[in-house]
């Protein structure tokens, strides 16, 4: 698949097309997998991938994901208990 896209990518920018901007990330798609299906806490997604950004960043990126596959029953983030 990869060197399929590569051809045709070649092959469309050499007749003038430009690449579009991205607007999802593999890593999303990683993130609503784990959190969606493997039960995974936001918390545990942002150490596992690095520790970098908030839980707001992971919940924004999973979210995104679920829209693009149409998701429609996302579960329920955990309430946090006030004081910890």
């Amino acid at each position: 698949m990869d060197a399929y896209e590569q051809r045709l990518r070649s092959l469309l920018e050499s007749r003038g097309a430009v690449r579009a901007r991205h607007r999802y990330s593999v890593r999303h798609f990683e993130w609503f997998a784990l959190w969606q299906l493997g039960g995974l806490s936001t918390t545990k997604l942002l150490k596992q991938y690095g520790g970098k950004g908030d839980e707001s960043t992971i919940l924004k990126g999973l979210k995104k994901a679920a829209d693009l596959v149409q998701w429609t029953n996302i579960r329920n983030s955990p309430k946090r208990k006030s004081g910890n």
